[in-house]
């Protein structure tokens, strides 16, 4: 991909009520991200009601910063990791069992791209954002990508 980000970004739908008109047309999708790498962040984005007499809806953050939150620095991942190993902290490792059950759904469908591959894979140049395909398949449900 074009940036090196890791994070889940839910995009809520609109609700069947506007409360507020007309202007409600225009509105952005309320949406929570979580941030995984490389910041560890949540942040909500709402659509309020702008102070006032007028029913003009206004997009807010509400965000938490894990480094800026806690005002301390960060262990790298495979520092963390380490340390982890160290203490005999497994929880962070992957169990063999959960490894083999893994690929035993993954190996399926890797023989079976190898033995009939797609004719027309959407595939797309390193470094961007992906093939034409992806996003018509978020403007056909009128969604688009969430980009920071």
């Amino acid at each position: 991909m074009k940036k090196a980000v890791t994070e889940i970004s839910i995009q809520f739908k609109q609700p069947p009520l506007r409360l507020l008109g007309r202007a409600c047309d225009v509105i952005g999708a309320n949406q929570l991200t979580l941030s995984i790498q490389p910041d560890e962040e949540i942040c909500l984005r709402l659509n309020v009601k702008y102070p006032g007499m007028g029913n003009k809806p206004y997009p807010v953050n509400m965000a938490f910063n894990y480094e800026q939150g806690f005002k301390m620095k960060k262990h790298p991942a495979y520092e963390r990791l380490l340390i982890d190993c160290i203490k005999g902290d497994l929880t962070l490792f992957a169990r063999q069992d959960g490894v083999e059950n893994m690929w035993s759904i993954v190996d399926p469908i890797v023989a079976r791209w190898e033995k009939k591959p797609l004719k027309k894979f959407p595939n797309y140049t390193a470094g961007t954002w992906g093939p034409k395909e992806a996003q018509q398949l978020m403007e056909k449900d009128g969604r688009e990508w969430h980009e920071r």
